[in-house]
Order: structure tokens, then C-alpha cells, then sequence
């Protein structure tokens, strides 16, 4: 209940968050994000998420029951740390309004990231399940791919985003946060950014 109720003030925020960064671009000029043409991979990819995915989480919950909350908290507290390591990567390189918009949004951003790491830590500390569950849901996870698929210029986007020593220890300190908790297990942004800065070579 508690996660429910957090989720439904999340989901809000994070609307107007998307709905000043769509505000951004256009009074940058820019006409928004361009939608890739059809690919296979992507294409049904939306349709597991959009049509299968609710079936198939819904049971594996009734399977895996509580532990299931475990991964999806670790998952998040990933996805949310490095989304604010970005925004605190770009601020010294926007202009003041923009920079202006990204501080309003990490303070906003400050209580998902909170939350989710009290969450997921509190769970994977209370049983082998829940720590297992965690491990699995971070499995070959990348936390700034949108839906799991993979865009055409991600490595080139994070490798610029993350071009800084200061800035890749920013990601690399939040995949900590969870990652400690989990003996062995690899940490998403942290192997991203080591594939992409191998591959950039």
C-alpha cells in the first residue's frame, strides 16, 4: 500500500518533469524527439509492453509474491540515481533558465530516489528472495534506455552526458548505493559506461 500510494504521486511529478523539459526544447527550437522508423526489435518490444507485460507481471507477482517488490524497488532506485547524476552532469553546461529547470527537477527527483533506495535496501537486507529478486531485475538492466530498447545514438549520448571523471564517479557513487547490497552482482551504469567508453575507442 505504501508503495502504491508513493508510485501515484511519483507517476505525477514525473509528468510535469517531462512537460517542462517538452517546454525546454521548444523554446530552444527544438520540434521535439524524433520517432525512429520501424524496427523489429522495437516494434515488438511495445507490444510485449503494451499488450503481454501486464499479464506476465501480474503473474509472476501471484508466483514470486513479495520479493518481487524487491527488484522492482532496486530497479527504480538505479534508474531514478542515474537520472539525477545526468541532469548534474549537464547543469554546468546549459544556459541559466535551462539549468534553472534541471536544479527545480534533481529537488523534486530527490524524494524518488530517497524513496526507492529505502526501499530496495530495507528489502534486500530481510531475505535471500528478495536480495536474489534484486539481482535479476538488474540483470543486463541500462538505466537510461527508455523501456529497454536500444536507441541508435545511446552510446553516444552517454558517453557525451558522462565525459567528465567527476561525472562518471557521480553515476558509478549512485550505483553504489544499491549495488553493495548485492554481492557480486554487476552495476548498470557502471557497466554501461564501461561499454561505451571501450567501444568509443
Amino acid at each position: 500500500a505504501r508503495i502504491t500510494a508513493f508510485l501515484a504521486t511519483w507517476a505525477y511529478e514525473r509528468y510535469w518533469i517531462a512537460k517542462a523539459l517538452s517546454d525546454v526544447l521548444q523554446a530552444d527550437g527544438c520540434p521535439g524527439p524524433v520517432m525512429p522508423g520501424f524496427q523489429l526489435v522495437g516494434a515488438a518490444h511495445s507490444i510485449y509492453v503494451d499488450y503481454l507485460l501486464p499479464t506476465v507481471a501480474s503473474l509472476s507477482t501471484l508466483v514470486v509474491r513479495e520479493p518481487m517488490s524487491a527488484g522492482h524497488m532496486a530497479r527504480m532506485a538505479v534508474h531514478e540515481g542515474a537520472m539525477a547524476a545526468a541532469y548534474r552532469a549537464l547543469i554546468p553546461r546549459v544556459d541559466a533558465p535551462v539549468a534553472a529547470v534541471f536544479r527545480q527537477i534533481l529537488l523534486r527527483r530527490a524524494d524518488f530516489v530517497d524513496f526507492f533506495r529505502q526501499e530496495a535496501a530495507a528489502r534486500i537486507r530481510r531475505s535471500t528472495p528478495e536480495l536474489r529478486s534484486a539481482q535479476l531485475h538488474l540483470w543486463r538492466f541500462v538505466p537510461m534506455r527508455p523501456d529497454g530498447v536500444p536507441d541508435p545514438d545511446e552510446r553516444r549520448a552517454i558517453r557525451s552526458i558522462f565525459r567528465t571523471p567527476e561525472s562518471r564517479l557521480d553515476v558509478r557513487s549512485s550505483d553504489e548505493a544499491i549495488g553493495q547490497l548485492l554481492p557480486g552482482n554487476p552495476l548498470p551504469m557502471t557497466r554501461a559506461l564501461r561499454l561505451v567508453q571501450h567501444r568509443g575507442k
